[in-house]
């Protein structure tokens, strides 16, 4: 794979993480904010549909292969990327049980970690292993 491709690639990688972590985060507020939810309720809801957002954007545009993403078999990077999905919901759920648990702060405060933390640590598994 050619420097380009490998830039090319990572740039659709970090679109379609900013459509899911987007998806994720104003869906967790949303519920928070509009329904009351409790915010670890809120977050798995919200990491259950960018987890969709992302597994079909990333398996259809950012790592499609020549031959057509729609023609290659999705099951392995399925569950490797749920895996890795998984991983990222554990290290939101951390960041909102010690933010407002233990820190006894705002719920906003874990959109930071959210933001910045997992998805760094998603692309990267991804890249090494789930889509490799």
């Amino acid at each position: 794979m050619s420097y380009l491709s490998i830039v090319q690639q990572g740039m659709r990688f970090g679109l379609v993480g900013i459509v899911a972590t987007l998806t994720h985060v104003l869906i967790y507020i949303a519920l928070v904010e509009a329904t009351g939810t409790n915010p670890s309720a809120a977050n798995a809801i919200a990491f259950v549909i960018a987890f969709a957002v992302s597994f079909v954007g990333h398996f259809r545009w950012t790592f499609a292969t020549a031959h057509g993403a729609n023609r290659r078999p999705w099951g392995r990077p399925l569950l490797k990327f749920t895996l890795v999905a998984l991983f990222g919901f554990l290290l939101n759920a951390l960041a909102v049980y010690v933010v407002t648990d233990v820190a006894q702060a705002s719920y906003l405060y874990a959109t930071i970690f959210m933001l910045l933390v997992t998805p760094i640590s998603v692309f990267l598994l991804s890249r090494l292993w789930a889509f490799s």
